[in-house]
């Protein structure tokens, strides 16, 4: 079994993964849960609510490279723009 901050950082990447595909708006806690692999019941052990939990995956995706990271991803990417701009 995993320890718990263990546990709490790696469901705080799958929500930060998920944040990143799929967005905010609207997400519950449920669909959160179901996304990630996990339950209600976990989430809250770990975050105590959804905003919590929301919160620290955003500051920790601001606080972060992952944005960074996830441009560079997309930019280099066949047919990106930086792909398009080296063949001009």
């Amino acid at each position: 079994m995993a320890s718990g901050s263990g546990e709490r950082a790696r469901l705080l990447a799958l929500t930060r993964e998920l944040i990143l595909t799929r967005g905010v708006i609207g997400l519950s806690l449920s669909e959160l849960a179901r996304g990630i692999g996990s339950n209600n019941r976990m989430l809250l052990y770990h975050f105590g609510s959804l905003d919590e939990l929301l919160g620290a995956a955003i500051d920790d995706i601001l606080g972060g490279t992952v944005l960074l990271d996830r441009l560079a991803e997309l930019l280099s990417a066949p047919g990106s723009a930086v792909d398009f701009n080296a063949r001009s």
